[in-house]
Formats: C-alpha cells, sequence, structure tokens
C-alpha cells in the first residue's frame, strides 16, 4: 500500500515535471532561434515532437490516477484530454515531427 502511494504522490508528478520542463526547453530553444532570423526547422520539429509527448504522456497519466472519474463529463481532465489528443491530430503526432526533424537533417 505504501508503494502504491509512493507511486501516485511521487513518481506520477515527478514524471510529468521532466517531461514539462523538457518541452518547454525545447520550445524556448525553437522560439529563440526564430527570434534571432536563424533557421529552425530541426528546433521546431524537435519541439513540436516533444511537445506534443509529452502533453499525451502527462494526460494519460493524470488519467490513470483519476481512473473513471477522468472520463465522465462533469470532470473537466475529459475536455482537457481530448483537446490534447485533437491538437495531435490537427498538428501532427511525433511521428510527423520525427520524420520532419529527419529530413531536416537530411538522414
Amino acid at each position: 500500500m505504501l508503494q502504491e502511494a509512493r507511486w501516485f504522490t511521487i513518481v506520477i508528478p515527478a514524471k510529468a515535471l521532466v517531461d514539462l520542463e523538457a518541452a518547454r526547453f525545447l520550445s524556448f530553444k525553437a522560439l529563440w532561434a526564430l527570434s534571432e532570423g536563424r533557421p529552425a526547422d530541426i528546433e521546431v520539429a524537435m519541439a513540436q515532437a516533444r511537445v506534443s509527448e509529452a502533453c499525451s504522456r502527462i494526460a494519460d497519466r493524470v488519467q490513470g490516477v483519476y481512473a473513471g472519474l477522468g472520463y465522465l463529463m462533469r470532470c473537466d481532465l475529459q475536455l482537457f484530454t481530448r483537446r490534447i489528443h485533437a491538437g495531435g491530430v490537427a498538428f501532427g503526432t511525433p511521428d510527423f515531427h520525427r520524420e520532419t526533424l529527419a529530413k531536416a537533417m537530411k538522414l
């Protein structure tokens, strides 16, 4: 029981924070390159892939913590999860952005 409580109170938020900070760093790096007028195809593709992955992973973890409650229509968590997954469809999946990254790197 104590191990499960540790998982929900420490491990899941820590993993979410790591995902969030990595996505934030790559986003800032891409924005900086764009603001300097430098070519930023690689940075933008990396940021898009990481942000899309991080959002989906964080939403899935939170859904797991809240179990069935996260799928109820009266809970905002289902709204955010649907928006995150719709954003992945509208703006490209992580695999799409990785392919873009590979093309930009000429791989």
